[in-house]
């Protein structure tokens, strides 16, 4: 019996062997229960600009959406990673999304050289898969001259991916080449005896395809350009497909062939069609002793997008697989309308986008819009949202096409039977029990390190405790190591930027300073970008960012009104209000008769007790509570910086610090949890040896959060005396723009001093999921200051 089941719901059905008997309700469920452990994600990032110069702020937009392209809900942190052509990260960040939607920027280091860098945006989730479905985006980075690729030396290869991933004996195969050094050349394919048994033609691209029948125990090869590459060795056992998409989302043929007396023919068949993470058909067929099945398979049903059609055993084995696109019936249509047409340097200009079915009816949503200088963007051309999550996110970054798929329908179609597909594998989803994810989501931004004696090295014992404290943004953490000395950081709370931990360990209640700890990296690989040669010409871009930052530096200075004045206010201010107040002050200027540290705590500072302890220093804070006794140095504040360096508090000179604080509230220190429990001392200088008191600190540098900025565009709408010129490559930058019920919506700007065309960038997902984007031009033109409003 034949026939299709369209599978709208599955129960779980159970335990089974894997090595058992199989129905297709077996496979699907089980297909069922491994995307629920291990639900996909894809990034899609628009950046304002395709090319930037070293310091440049580059902004974007950044999707975190499922693989049914509806937008992943809540809060999550993404990271940008950014890799030269040697594979070096030269810039990391991370930044939040909510809602599945999210904008920030990343300030480009001004110690870039020219080049092609690789931006690559995930998250902790996507590392369980593979890292080619990381969003990627290679971005030109100029100084000076022009860059181009330096062309990488290729050797002459021919890749051969028959239809279903197997070359069978004794039927019609269909056999895709994929050529490299081979572009727009012909060739045969020949058999062991120099026979050809058929010719063919490679396209730009380095794709042919061939169809014929090999025969068990003959070897075939192509012969192009007087060199000969061999085909994979034929199998006498196997399954032949031959599927057949078509573009008006018509049925599509399905070929099932399998060679004389082959085990397959009487064997029932599971035939699976996946798309977006969810089994949209579903059959159990049987060639019932004949040669081939041929199946009409509707796509009606199915997304847009790429599909993938599997036919195993029922014992699990993969017979055959390929990857197949299903062209989408949904357009949107985006007008962008300017209002003036003519305009003028410095005149405000409004824009009009509407959003449109297939049909003319308005469609709600919300876009992102960039607008550029033309002359310093090379052309409008951007990447293509709706095919990028519908094509290109599914198979990876390496991939040959950038265009519309409906004017290559046939060409991608056989380049998708070379690719393997990076969604899911078979045998990981039929394994028993299924593996349980090894990365969660990331909610919280949070740390990763390892602790270890620093003499030996050996990790720190089991169940250490770790304690830090960020000191700009006064938050506490605490961790326990495992057997390996390693330990994970939750960050409950947001911080934003650069900070610097400060951090303690302590081992059955008694303090170990001899313990370090060290961030462990990141395991994921991101490959690097394309090398880059400099021509001799120079980069209009570059020539711009260069005298732009002339410009302004020389316009600020004429234009300062004031001088600023230092800043003087106590640097350990933050900490005196976290415990709300010191308990005991000394001005120690008002001693400096005292020559040293040692002296002055004795004399002066009764809350304060120095002595030695089996010929080590020591420094005890008397508690405010009598019954609780110190059994360590108190934690030291010197200038903002925390520190446990007793020796560098003692050999302080007096005459240096102005004021000496200490905190020895009990209730007070608890804000500062087990590395506050000595009491503390704040000390405030006139000059701080920062190098010598980081001398075997125990401190590490750390990042949190990128705060998204508001783009600032100019307003000339009261320009009166405003001699200060406008040049900017991005005119106008808005992330999130909604539209009305009516489908449109409305902003404006101002043009700069340039003449010339601007580029009109927008791009952005409906209300109901569908992406889109849009690009169009205007002109500006001189016309000595007039309508400038």
């Amino acid at each position: 019996m034949k026939r299709i089941i369209i599978i709208v719901l599955l129960s779980w059905i159970g335990g089974w062997d894997a090595a058992a008997q199989m129905s297709v309700d077996n496979i699907t469920s089980q297909f069922r229960n491994w995307q629920k452990s291990f639900p996909q994600v894809k990034t899609f990032a628009f950046f304002n600009q395709g090319k930037y110069a070293p310091g440049d702020t580059a902004f974007f937009k950044t999707y975190l959406l499922t693989e049914s392209l509806a937008k992943v809900g809540g809060r999550q942190i993404l990271q940008l990673s950014v890799v030269n052509s040697a594979g070096k990260e030269v810039g990391h960040s991370n930044f939040g999304v909510r809602d599945g939607v999210g904008h920030d920027q990343f300030v480009l280091p001004d110690s870039l050289s020219s080049g092609f860098y690789r931006f690559t945006i995930y998250n902790d989730w996507m590392r369980n898969f593979s890292s080619s479905l990381f969003f990627q985006e290679e971005v030109e980075i100029v100084k000076k001259n022009k860059i181009k690729a330096i062309a990488e030396k290729v050797s002459r290869r021919v890749g051969f991916f028959p239809e279903g991933g197997t070359l069978v004996a004794g039927v019609s195969n269909k056999v895709i080449l994929l050529t490299e050094g081979f572009a727009n050349a012909s060739g045969d394919l020949v058999d062991d005896k120099s026979n050809i048994v058929t010719s063919f033609h490679i396209d730009g691209l380095g794709l042919g395809s061939i169809v014929f029948s090999p025969r068990h125990g003959v070897k075939y090869a192509v012969k192009m350009s007087d060199q000969v590459f061999d085909l994979p060795l034929t199998q006498s056992e196997g399954l032949a497909l031959l599927l057949t998409p078509h573009a008006d989302r018509g049925p599509m043929r399905m070929v099932l062939t399998a060679p004389a007396n082959s085990i397959y023919r009487k064997q029932e068949l599971a035939l699976i069609f996946t798309s977006r993470g969810e089994i949209y058909y579903s059959a159990s067929v049987t060639l019932e002793n004949k040669e081939f099945l041929q199946l009409m398979i509707p796509q009606t049903a199915l997304p847009e997008g790429i599909a993938r059609l599997s036919i195993l055993t029922n014992t699990g084995k993969v017979l055959a697989t390929r990857l197949f696109f299903v062209k989408g019936d949904k357009e949107v249509k985006v007008s962008i309308d300017a209002t003036p047409q003519g305009v003028n340097t410095r005149q405000k200009i409004s824009l009009d986008v509407a959003l449109m079915d297939e049909s003319g009816n308005p469609l709600t949503g919300e876009f992102s819009v960039a607008v550029l200088n033309g002359k310093l963007v090379d052309s409008d051309s951007m990447r293509n949202f709706r095919d990028y999550l519908n094509i290109f996110s599914e198979v990876g970054y390496a991939n040959p096409f950038d265009r519309s798929p409906s004017s290559e329908f046939i060409r991608l179609d056989h380049w998708l039977i070379t690719q393997k597909g990076q969604r899911f594998d078979w045998d990981k989803i039929l394994s028993s029990p299924v593996n349980q994810p090894k990365y969660q989501m990331s909610t919280l931004l949070s740390k990763k390190g390892r602790a270890f004696d620093l003499d030996t090295n050996q990790p720190a014992a089991d169940s250490t405790l770790i304690m830090i404290y960020l000191q700009k943004h006064m938050m506490g953490y605490e961790a326990h190591t495992t057997s390996n000395g390693q330990f994970e950081l939750p960050f409950l709370f947001d911080f934003w930027g650069d900070d610097e931990i400060f951090y303690l360990s302590e081992f059955r209640g008694r303090e170990n300073g001899n313990v370090r700890i060290a961030w462990l990296e990141d395991d994921v690989f991101v490959p690097s970008s394309r090398r880059a040669e400099q021509m001799q010409q120079e980069d209009v871009y570059a020539n711009f960012a260069f005298r732009k930052k002339l410009v302004d530096k020389s316009f600020h200075f004429y234009s300062k009104t004031a001088e600023v004045k230092p800043d003087l206010t106590d640097p350990n201010a933050e900490f005196e209000d976290e415990v709300s107040g010191e308990d005991v002050t000394v001005n120690v200027q008002d001693y400096i008769i005292f020559p040293t540290m040692i002296e002055l705590i004795r004399e002066i500072i009764p809350s304060l007790q120095h002595r030695k302890l089996g010929g080590k220093t020591t420094v005890r804070v008397l508690l405010s509570e009598a019954s609780i006794r110190p059994i360590g140095d108190p934690l030291y504040v010197i200038d903002g910086i925390m520190t446990k360096n007793t020796d560098y508090f003692l050999s302080m000179n007096p005459s240096d610090i102005l004021t000496l604080k200490i905190v020895k509230d009990i209730s007070k220190l608890r804000r500062f949890g087990a590395m506050g429990k000595n009491g503390m001392v704040l000390i405030q200088t006139k000059k701080l040896d920062l190098q010598k008191l980081k001398s075997g600190s125990t401190t590490l540098p750390v990042t949190g959060l990128s705060r998204p900025v508001d783009f600032r565009p100019l307003d000339h709408s009261n320009d009166a005396g405003n001699k200060l010129p406008d040049f900017r490559s991005t005119l106008y930058w808005a992330p999130t723009v909604k539209t009305a019920a009516t489908g449109k919506a409305n902003f404006s700007f101002y043009a700069s001093d340039d003449t010339g065309p601007l580029v009109i960038k927008v791009l952005g997902m409906t209300a109901d999921g569908r992406p889109f984007n849009a690009s169009t031009r205007i002109n500006v033109s001189f016309d000595s200051g007039q309508g400038r409003k």
